[in-house]
């Protein structure tokens, strides 16, 4: 079941954790879970708990007064209540009634409350909260689509690496909601690329001249802000949804097993219509710049990648007086057949003379 969790389903897990922990209990309850749902901030379900007037200082406050407080600290992992683990696993079936393959703050609300615990029901109650409208209020936050709606072809993201992942999902979801947009465009994936430097497609952009602030700056200016903030899981645009389908394409193409940034990069300079192609354009970043500018850094590091993957050509052995070069043996040899280096003797440094007794015996042969 947690295999489903968002990253914001998780954090709620640990927050509940983090109360359960303050008031010395040594459970994890759904009054915790409710506790940490309203404190992360940025889920469904805490939207939706804010807008139904709930304050988190009133609700803990209901909840000391109910549950009470324990007796002795608890350190390390806290365990679910039995009440908690059938509201999580309600939680699961929430998701799945309106066909979603993932659990989110959203589903873990609906666990709780469309049949609470007495103990939560009395918090919410005391708090001021209609559990009825409460619910209803849930369900129409609800995604009308799917995760794999929202993000077409998940699957191929298990070929995304690591760094692409995190450009392409999180940091282009963070700026659309930064800017209050309800989508995520090819201008967000530019500006989720840019912000994950230590992807060779942030390389590529800063070789191009192309900075940051300066997209940001362009994209208030084209599309400006939303008016309404955005919470959630924010879908692609078609325009983005193919930007990541051509990704997956020039990985291919090249023959590399993974979609990296630099491969999204190639997708964006496909795909010359949206947002982030106008603005690629007019800070002089044309497609064929892009594409000169990737297959560049691409080549080079493969000739980095092959060069150090090149088994060593020779052997220095340093002197242990001074560090210099005691002895230099050459190693390299034909890729068939064997090779073998010998040495016993005295050898003096030519840096500060001192004489040692070497001895050594190198050798390798086919397997």
């Amino acid at each position: 079941m947690f295999e489903r969790f968002t990253e914001r389903s998780r954090q709620v897990v640990v927050l509940a954790q983090d109360e359960a922990r303050m008031l010395n209990h040594d459970h994890i309850g759904t009054a915790h879970l409710l506790l940490g749902l309203m404190r992360e901030e940025a889920g469904v379900a805490a939207r939706v708990l804010h807008e139904a007037g709930l304050d988190v200082a009133v609700v803990r406050e209901q909840v000391h007064g109910v549950v009470g407080e324990g007796d002795g600290a608890f350190g390390g992992q806290i365990p679910f209540s039995p009440g908690a683990k059938a509201a999580l696993e309600a939680g699961l079936r929430e998701s799945l009634s309106v066909g979603h393959n993932f659990i989110g703050t959203e589903h873990i609300l609906l666990g709780l409350i469309r049949e609470p615990e007495p103990q939560l029901a009395a918090v919410l109650a005391g708090a001021g909260a209609d559990i009825g409208e409460l619910v209803a209020r849930v369900e129409r936050a609800l995604p009308a689509r799917s995760i794999v709606e929202m993000a077409p072809d998940i699957l191929g993201f298990e070929r995304y690496t690591e760094f692409a992942r995190q450009a392409a999902i999180e940091l282009a979801q963070e700026e659309a909601r930064s800017l209050n947009h309800n989508y995520v465009g090819t201008e967000h994936l530019l500006l989720g690329l840019l912000r994950e430097e230590q992807g060779g497609a942030a390389r590529a952009l800063g070789e191009l001249g192309i900075d940051l602030d300066a997209v940001r700056e362009e994209i208030r200016r084209i599309v400006g802000p939303g008016d309404e903030p955005v919470f959630g899981e924010v879908p692609f645009t078609p325009r983005g949804r193919k930007v990541l389908a051509l990704a997956r394409e020039e990985a291919t193409a090249l023959n590399h097993v993974s979609v990296g940034t630099e491969h999204v990069l190639l997708g964006l300079a496909r795909e010359w219509e949206g947002v982030a192609a106008r603005i690629l354009d007019d800070l002089h970043a044309d497609p064929d710049r892009i594409r000169e500018t990737v297959l560049g850094l691409l080549h080079d590091q493969y000739e980095a990648v092959a060069e150090s993957s090149k088994p060593p050509s020779h052997l220095d052995m340093p002197c242990p007086a001074c560090g210099a070069t005691l002895a230099h043996v050459e190693i390299s040899g034909p890729h068939e057949g064997s090779f073998t280096a010998e040495h016993a003797g005295v050898v003096h440094c030519p840096n500060c003379g001192t004489g040692y007794d070497v001895r050594y015996s190198i050798e390798w042969r086919p397997a």
